[in-house]
């Protein structure tokens, strides 16, 4: 398994391209074949960027488990379809990241990338400050995360 590490500043251009660094490039493209889903995720509000591949890998079977008679699973279906986009890279290295997911994610020039270990993350430096902050510190957070894998 591939993991994605560390955190990268650019800038969007004109045209609301930006370069995926090389590295996470380099680390993807066996399995992605240029192909990426980004997604705009509402509780952390930042984008996220995953190979086709990874995205099938963690949601098909959870996307199976839902059912089309459930309003709740309905909803999160919609919101999950009209929260992400299929996108390619292109010969230069660059994601066109449509602009209603940039508007969402409150991105508009500088931009932070960030492997997240299974995915990327695209945020917008001002919102990742503030989420890290309402977070907690890194020590409350690896006690909640050694709690909840205790308890499965």
């Amino acid at each position: 398994m591939v993991y994605l590490k560390g955190k990268h500043e650019v800038t969007l251009d004109e045209k609301g391209r930006l370069i995926l660094p090389s590295k996470f490039r380099k680390l993807t493209v066996d399995e992605s074949d240029g192909q990426y889903i980004v997604y705009f995720d509402e509780e952390d509000l930042c984008l996220r960027l995953y190979t086709e591949k990874q995205f099938d890998k963690i949601y098909s079977d959870y996307f199976k488990n839902l059912s089309p008679n459930d309003k709740y699973h309905r909803e999160f279906l919609t919101r999950m379809g009209e929260n992400s986009e299929s996108i390619k890279i292109d010969n230069q290295g660059r994601i066109k990241i449509p602009q209603n997911l940039l508007k969402l994610a409150k991105i508009q020039k500088q931009v932070l990338i960030i492997g997240a270990i299974i995915y990327i993350e695209i945020w917008d430096p001002e919102t990742r400050a503030k989420v890290k902050e309402s977070r907690g510190t890194k020590g409350e957070i690896d006690a909640k995360v050694k709690r909840d894998t205790r308890e499965k």
